[in-house]
C-alpha cells in the first residue's frame, strides 16, 4: 500500500511537459479471498512542493540608448529576469568586473578616467535602471553593462545568472566648438595683393553635429578689408590695407556648429599690419630761433626738434643729423632725439648767431646707403645771449693822493673811471661805484659821472682828521648778479699841531693804595695819554715834575710808557702818603703841548694772618634726583686778624676752593659768593655721604693744590659732610621676574609655603613694600580642583609669604599661575609671575648637605640656577631641615634641602627617578656644585613608602594573576569532563550492533570482517559523524538525541539481545528500529543487502520514520569509511 517514486522518474515540475504539480493517483484494495475478492478503491491527491534548486534567466537585455545628460533619478531601463522556481527571491546588481565602456573613437575607458558605473544605479529588487549622475557622450559612448542576478532563496548554493547590457549614449549638443588656439595672431605687410593668404582658423566640435560654420564679427571698415570663408576658416586679404589707416586689424571669429540648436564659440584673431616706407619725415616743431646763454654748458640742450614719419618701425624712425658747416662745430643734435645741444664753448664776444640746418632722416641706419631713406630739412637761427661773464676794472692812481686838513668841502679829490667788456647796450656792461669800506668817518663820497667814471669828494671839513685814509672803492656792474672790482685808493691828509696830549687813565687825584713790602722797581701804576694830532705832533711822553717835599725823588716814571715804578724802599712809619705830579708832552713844532695829572700813593698795611674758619666741619642736607643747581647753601664765613685804616683798601675778598672730596665733580663751590651747589643730579641709592675739604684764602687767582685729609690745625681748612635726603624714585624690584614653588597635597590649610620677595632700594617709608595677588589664578592641568571656588593662595601684604587656603587632597594634582604686584607708598610697583605645583611627598628630592641651614639659605639661588641649568628644569625649594639620622638623632652640621624638579615643556613635576636620573647623567657637570655646597647624598624624599607602595603592587599582580590561572584551570578540567563523557556516549555507539539486521545480514555485514568496526560503512559510525557539517550528520544525530534516554546506545544493546533470542519475530515486522535501518539503506553501498519492502513498508508507517527528514545523497561525493578504534 506504499506509493513511491517510480525508477527514473522525476517529479520536478519544470521538467514535465505540460507543467504537473498536482497527481491524482485511485488506488485499489484487494482481499485475498477465494471465490470472490471484494475491492475498494480511493483517490489519492499528490501535489508536488517546489524546490528552489534551478538558477534565475535573463531575458534579452538588448540594446538601450540613454540621452547624454539625461536628468539625474530617470528611470531608463528595466531589467527582467526570470526563475522556473515557485517562490525565487531575485535581487540584481551591477558586475563592475564584466562592464565595459568605449568612447567615440573605440578606445577602452579606464574605471580611473572616468567612473561610468557611478553615473547608473540598478534597484537590486524591481531591476529599473537609472541615471544618478550626469553622463557625458564625450567621454563614453558605448557602455557594456555586466548585469548580475541572484536567487536568494536557493536551497542549496548560489544560484546566478549573468547578462549583458548594450548601453548606447545618444549626444546632445552640449558642446560649444572649440578653436584650436585661444586666440589668433598673425602679420601682414601693407598693401599686399587680394588673396593673400593671412591665416586658417579651425574649430574642432566634441559632438557628432560636426559642421562649422565660421563669420567674421568686425566693424565695416574691416569687413570691407578681409574675407573669410565661412566653411574652412581660411581667411584671406579682400582689399588694399593702409597700415597708416590701420595699425592692427583687431576681429572676432564666430565658430557656429548644425546643431538644434546650434552653439557657437568666439576666438579673437590679431592681425599687425606691417610697415613699408611710403611716407616723407615733416616736421612739427614750428621753431625759427631760440636764444641760448653764452655760459650754457656743454651738452645744455637748445632746443628739441621734432619729426614725425607715418610709417612705423624702421621706416618710421628719424635720424636727425646738423650741418657742421652751419653749426661750426659749437652745436650737436641727438640724433634719436632731435634735442639741439651745445657742443663747445660760445662766447658772445666772438660770435653772436648762428644759423643751423637740420636734416630728418627716416631709416637712415638701414635705408641710407641703399638709397631707401627719406628725408626734409630745416633752418633755425641760434642768438647767443651775453651773461655777465666779465668783471669791471678800475683804473686809479698807485700813490698816495695828497690834501691838507683845511681841503674845501665837497672840492674833487681825484677821478677815478672803470671798464667793462660785456654788453654796453645792457646792465652786463654798465658800472656803478661806491666806497664799501674804509670811510667809516663818512669824510668821502664818489659822485657818479656816467657808466664808466666817478668823481671821490670831500664832504665836509677836514680840520683834525688828518692821517692817511685807505678807500676800498668797488665797481660794479649792474646786471644780477653783478661782478665787481675792488680797488685801494690812498688819500693822505696832512696835520697840524693844535691837540695837547689828554690823560685816559687814571683820573685826577686818584689814591694808588701800595704795600709797605713792595720791593724796589717794582711797577706801581701806568699813566696813558693820548694826543688827536699826528706824527711829531702827536708823539706822547711823560715826567714827574719836582716837588717841595721832595716826594718825585721816590718813584721813576718811563717817559714813553708811562708805567711809574719804586725808585726807593717804602717805610709807612716814616712816611704813609706822597703826592706826585705827572706832565704829558708832545713833539710838535714850533711849540710842544703839554698836560699835567695829579696823583697821590698811600702806602697800605701787609696781610699778616690768613682766613680762618671757625667751625672744622659742616653738615649739609641735599636731597637727592635734584637738577644741578636746583639746592644752594652758603658755607660758613672767616674771621680776618689784620688790622685795617680808613685809608687802607676795603678787607680783601675772601675765596672758596674745593681741594678735596669733588673727583666726580658732583658739587660746584662759588669762589666769592662762598655758595655750594650741586653739580650733577645726586643718587642716594649710590652714595649717601659725601665728604668735601674747602680751603678759605685771599689769593683768588691761585686755585690751591688738592688735599688727601683734613687736619684740624689747619683753620684754612673747611671740612664739609653733606648727606643726600633720599626721595622715593625707586620702585620697588622682584628679585625675580618668575617665582616658583611648590606645596605637597599632604600639606594642612593655611601653611606658608614660599615667599616672593621685592627690594627697594629707597629707605624708610619709602621702601616699605606692600605685596598683593592681581588678576585671575590659572589652573592648568588640574584634577580634583574642579568645585574650588576661593582663592587657592593667599599673599601676605607686608612679608610676600604666600599660604594655602584650600585643604589639598593626595588626588589633587595640577599647577596655578598668578600674578602678584609690588607696591612702595607712593604708588611705584612692579609685577612678576608666580608658577605654584601641587606635588606628592614622593615627588620630592632630598639632597644632604654638610652645611647649616642658614648658610644653604643664604646661597640657595646659585644652587637653583646652576642644578636647573644642567638638568633644563625648573627648580624649586620645598624645605630645609636639620639633618636627621637613621636613629632618629639630630646632625645640627648637616641640611636636608627638599626639591622638586618640574619640566619646562608642559610643566608637569619630574618624578623622582626622572630627577635622579638626570643627576646621575649629568653628575660630572654638577661635581663642581657639589663640591661647593658638600652634598652628600641625594635620595628620595620618602623612601619607605615608596617601598611598601611597589610591594604592594607586586602583591595585587600575584594575586590576580593566581585567580586567573585557578579560573583557567578549573574551565579546563569542565572542558575535560565533558570531551569524556561524549567520548563514552560514542564509544558505546560504536560497540552496538547494527540496526535492524538478521543473523544472516549481520555475518555478511561488515562486523564480521575480522580488525574491522562494524559500522565501517558510509556515515555509519557515530564517532566520525562530528566531521562533516552537513544535514545528513546533524538530523541523525539529532534525532538519537530526541529520545527521553541516552537510548542510541542502550537501544542498539537491546535490538542485538532482542536479535539474538528471535530473529523471525525480526522478519516479521515487529522491529519498532526499523526506522534506522531504512535511513541506513538510504546511505550504505551496494555492498550492503537491503531488507524486504514489506519491511520498508512498515518502517515508512512507523511514527519514527514521520518525524525525520529524507537524507540526501552523500554530499562529500566520496565512500566515508572508518579504521579500527
Amino acid at each position: 500500500g506504499i506509493i513511491q517514486v517510480a525508477p527514473g522518474s522525476n517529479l520536478d515540475p519544470d521538467l514535465t511537459s505540460p507543467k504537473t504539480v498536482n497527481y491524482v493517483l485511485r488506488v485499489v484494495a484487494i482481499d485475498s479471498g477465494t471465490e470472490l475478492q471484494k475491492l475498494s478503491d480511493v483517490l489519492v491527491n499528490i501535489t508536488i512542493i517546489d524546490v528552489n534548486n534551478k538558477p534565475p534567466m535573463f531575458k534579452d537585455p538588448g540594446t538601450v540608448v540613454i540621452r547624454e545628460n539625461t536628468q539625474i533619478g530617470a528611470y531608463v531601463h528595466r531589467i527582467v529576469a526570470t526563475d522556473p522556481d515557485i517562490s525565487p527571491i531575485l535581487r540584481y546588481r551591477i558586475d563592475s568586473n564584466s562592464s565595459e565602456a568605449r568612447n567615440e573613437e573605440g578606445t577602452l575607458i579606464r574605471h580611473q578616467e572616468y567612473d561610468y558605473l557611478a553615473a547608473l544605479e540598478l534597484n537590486a529588487i524591481d531591476g529599473l535602471l537609472r541615471v544618478k549622475r550626469l553622463i557625458d557622450r564625450e567621454k563614453v559612448e558605448t557602455i557594456k553593462l555586466g548585469l548580475v542576478v541572484e536567487d536568494l532563496a536557493a536551497v542549496k548554493g548560489v544560484q546566478t545568472a549573468s547578462a549583458i547590457l548594450n548601453i548606447l549614449i545618444e549626444d546632445e549638443n552640449d558642446n560649444n566648438p572649440k578653436f584650436r588656439r585661444p586666440f589668433y595672431r598673425r602679420s601682414l605687410t601693407e598693401n599686399s595683393k587680394n588673396g593673400v593668404h593671412i591665416a586658417s582658423i579651425v574649430a574642432d566640435d566634441a559632438d557628432k553635429n560636426r559642421t562649422i560654420t565660421y563669420s567674421l564679427e568686425c566693424p565695416p571698415e574691416i569687413t570691407d578689408l578681409i574675407h573669410l570663408d565661412s566653411e574652412t576658416g581660411e581667411m584671406v586679404v579682400a582689399n588694399k590695407i593702409d597700415r597708416e589707416v590701420f595699425a592692427w586689424l583687431n576681429m572676432t571669429v564666430r565658430a557656429t556648429d548644425s546643431g538644434i540648436p546650434p552653439r557657437s564659440s568666439l576666438s579673437e584673431v590679431y592681425v599687425q599690419v606691417i610697415d613699408e616706407n611710403d611716407n616723407n619725415p615733416y616736421f612739427i616743431t614750428d621753431i625759427t630761433n631760440v636764444t641760448v646763454l653764452e655760459n650754457a654748458k656743454v651738452s645744455t640742450e637748445v632746443a628739441r626738434i621734432e619729426a614725425r614719419d607715418p610709417d612705423s618701425g624702421d621706416n618710421g624712425k628719424i635720424t636727425y643729423l646738423l650741418d657742421r658747416l652751419s653749426s661750426q662745430g659749437k652745436f650737436s643734435i641727438h640724433p634719436d632725439t632731435g634735442a639741439v645741444a651745445v657742443a663747445d664753448i660760445l662766447d658772445w664776444e666772438v660770435k653772436r648767431s648762428y644759423l643751423l640746418i637740420i636734416e630728418a632722416w627716416d631709416n637712415y641706419q638701414f635705408g641710407y646707403s641703399a638709397g631707401e631713406s627719406r628725408n626734409a630739412f630745416k633752418q633755425i637761427e641760434v642768438i647767443i645771449e651775453d651773461v655777465n661773464d666779465n668783471s669791471p676794472i678800475i683804473d686809479v692812481p698807485e700813490d698816495c693822493v695828497t690834501i691838507s686838513e683845511f681841503h674845501d668841502a665837497r672840492d674833487v679829490v681825484v677821478l677815478v673811471k672803470a671798464e667793462d667788456a660785456d654788453d654796453p647796450a645792457g646792465p652786463n656792461g654798465r658800472v656803478a661805484f661806491r666806497i664799501s669800506s674804509g670811510n667809516e668817518m663818512a669824510l668821502f663820497m664818489v659822485e657818479q659821472v656816467d657808466y664808466w667814471s666817478a668823481k671821490i669828494k670831500t664832504t665836509g671839513s677836514l680840520r683834525g682828521k688828518f692821517g692817511n685814509y685807505s678807500l676800498n672803492l668797488e665797481a660794479r656792474d649792474l646786471a644780477s648778479p653783478s661782478n665787481r672790482d675792488e680797488r685801494v685808493l690812498h688819500i693822505c691828509v696832512t696835520d697840524y699841531n693844535d691837540n695837547p696830549p689828554i690823560f685816559l687813565s687814571p683820573q685826577h687825584n686818584t689814591t694808588i693804595r701800595v704795600p709797605e713790602n713792595v720791593t724796589v722797581g717794582s711797577s706801581i701804576i701806568q699813566v696813558e695819554a693820548v694826543d688827536a694830532d699826528t706824527g711829531l705832533n702827536g708823539d706822547v711822553h711823560y715826567r714827574l715834575k719836582q716837588d717841595l717835599a721832595g716826594h718825585w725823588r721816590t718813584f721813576h716814571i718811563d717817559d714813553k710808557t708811562g708805567v711809574i715804578t719804586l725808585k726807593h724802599p717804602l717805610d709807612r712809619e716814616t712816611q704813609k702818603m706822597y703826592e706826585i705830579r705827572v706832565e704829558a708832552y708832545d713833539l710838535g713844532i714850533p711849540t710842544p703841548l703839554s698836560t699835567d695829572l695829579d696823583l697821590i700813593i698811600y702806602v697800605k698795611n701787609i696781610n699778616d694772618y690768613e682766613p680762618q674758619f671757625m667751625v672744622d666741619v659742616f653738615t649739609v642736607m641735599f636731597l637727592e634726583e635734584q637738577f644741578p643747581g636746583a639746592e644752594a647753601v652758603v658755607l660758613p664765613e672767616t674771621i680776618d686778624k689784620d688790622e685795617v685804616d680808613d685809608l687802607d683798601d676795603p678787607p680783601t675778598q675772601v675765596c672758596y676752593f674745593i681741594v678735596g672730596g669733588n673727583d666726580d665733580d658732583y658739587f660746584t663751590l662759588d669762589t666769592v659768593t662762598h655758595e655750594l651747589t650741586t653739580g650733577k643730579t645726586l643718587d642716594r641709592e649710590e652714595k649717601v655721604d659725601h665728604l668735601l675739604l674747602v680751603k678759605a684764602t685771599e689769593d683768588c687767582n691761585t686755585v690751591p693744590v688738592n688735599q688727601s685729609s683734613f687736619s684740624e690745625e689747619d683753620d684754612t681748612l673747611l671740612k664739609v659732610v653733606i648727606t643726600v635726603s633720599d626721595v622715593n624714585d625707586n620702585p620697588p624690584k622682584f628679585t625675580s621676574r618668575v617665582f616658583t614653588g611648590g606645596v605637597t597635597t599632604a600639606a594642612d590649610f593655611g601653611t606658608q609655603f614660599m615667599h616672593v620677595k621685592a627690594i627697594d632700594l629707597d629707605e624708610g617709608d619709602n621702601a616699605v613694600v606692600s605685596y598683593y595677588q592681581i588678576g585671575k589664578i590659572h589652573m592648568t592641568l588640574t584634577e580634583g580642583l574642579d568645585d574650588m571656588n576661593l582663592q587657592p593662595f593667599l599673599v601676605d601684604r607686608l612679608t610676600g609669604a604666600v599660604s594655602l587656603n584650600f585643604d589639598p587632597q593626595p588626588r589633587m594634582k595640577g599647577y596655578f599661575d598668578f600674578m602678584i604686584i609690588a607696591n612702595d607708598t607712593e604708588g611705584l610697583q612692579d609685577t612678576a609671575r608666580v608658577f605654584i605645583y601641587l606635588l606628592r611627598e614622593d615627588q620630592r628630592v632630598r639632597f644632604v648637605l654638610r652645611q647649616h641651614p642658614p648658610e644653604v639659605r643664604n646661597r640657595i639661588d646659585a644652587f637653583r640656577e646652576i642644578l636647573g641649568n644642567v638638568t633644563g628644569a625648573i627648580v624649586n625649594v620645598d624645605e630645609y631641615k636639620v639633618h636627621e639620622n637613621h636613629d632618629g638623632s639630630v646632625d645640627r652640621t648637616r641640611t636636608d634641602l627638599y626639591l622638586h624638579l618640574v619640566n619646562r615643556q608642559d610643566n608637569s613635576i619630574l618624578d623622582v627617578s626622572q630627577v635622579l636620573a638626570l643627576v646621575d647623567r649629568n653628575i660630572e657637570k654638577l661635581d663642581n656644585l657639589f663640591k661647593e655646597f658638600n652634598v652628600l647624598d641625594t635620595q628620595p624624599a620618602q623612601s619607605s613608602p615608596i617601598v611598601q607602595y611597589e610591594q604592594a603592587g607586586t602583591t595585587l599582580w600575584l594575586l590576580a594573576l593566581t585567580i586567573f590561572l585557578g579560573a583557567l584551570l578549573m574551565l579546563c578540567i569542565a572542558l575535560c569532563l565533558s570531551q569524556r563523557a561524549s567520548f563514552q556516549r560514542q564509544l558505546k555507539a560504536a560497540n552496538a550492533s547494527p540496526f535492524g539486521t538478521t543473523d544472516s545480514e549481520f555475518i555478511r555485514g561488515p562486523g564480521g570482517v575480522p580488525n574491522t568496526n562494524k559500522h565501517s560503512v558510509e556515515g555509519s559510525n557515530p564517532i566520525w559523524m562530528h566531521a562533516y557539517e552537513n544535514e545528513w550528520f546533524k538530523s541523525d544525530e539529532s534525532f538519537s538525541h530526541t529520545s527521553d534516554r541516552d537510548s542510541l546506545d542502550e537501544n542498539a544493546l537491546n535490538n542485538e539481545e532482542n536479535t539474538n533470542e528471535g530473529g523471525l519475530a525480526l522478519r516479521n515486522n515487529e522491529n519498532p528500529y526499523c526506522a534506522m535501518s531504512g535511513h541506513r539503506r538510504s546511505s550504505i553501498s551496494s555492498s550492503v543487502e537491503t531488507v524486504t519492502d514489506t519491511q520498508n513498508a512498515f518502517c515508512r508507517e512507523s511514527p519514527i520514520y514521520q518525524h525525520q527528514n529524507p537524507v540526501p545523497n552523500n554530499p562529500l561525493g566520496k565512500r566515508v569509511e572508518t579504521t579500527e578504534l
